[in-house]
């Protein structure tokens, strides 16, 4: 269903932010910016393929971005009946606030 669907959407975005990582080095010297993931997920939760489809305009976040992805496999298991991929874009933003 969509809300199924939606539903998990919103599960995959969350279980990945538990994985940002500010770095250190990026924050003592005041780099901010936000890069953009793009993703597919299999069924099982496994990322079947990623990219950087925006740069943060610093490689030290864009790094940390893609690490991040890395890090949170394996992503929540699809619902049943779900389609046997899914992409995912995030916006993953490194501010000082």
């Amino acid at each position: 269903s969509a809300a199924a669907v939606a539903s998990y959407r919103q599960r995959v975005l969350a279980h990945l932010a538990r994985f940002k990582v500010y770095p250190d080095q990026a924050r003592e010297r005041g780099i901010v910016g936000r890069a953009v993931v793009a993703f597919t997920l299999s069924r099982a939760g496994q990322v079947t393929a990623s990219s950087l489809a925006g740069s943060s305009g610093a490689a030290i976040l864009d790094q940390a971005t893609i690490a991040m992805l890395r890090r949170a496999q394996p992503f929540p298991a699809m619902p049943d009946g779900g389609p046997m991929t899914m992409s995912f874009t995030a916006g993953i933003r490194y501010d000082l606030r």
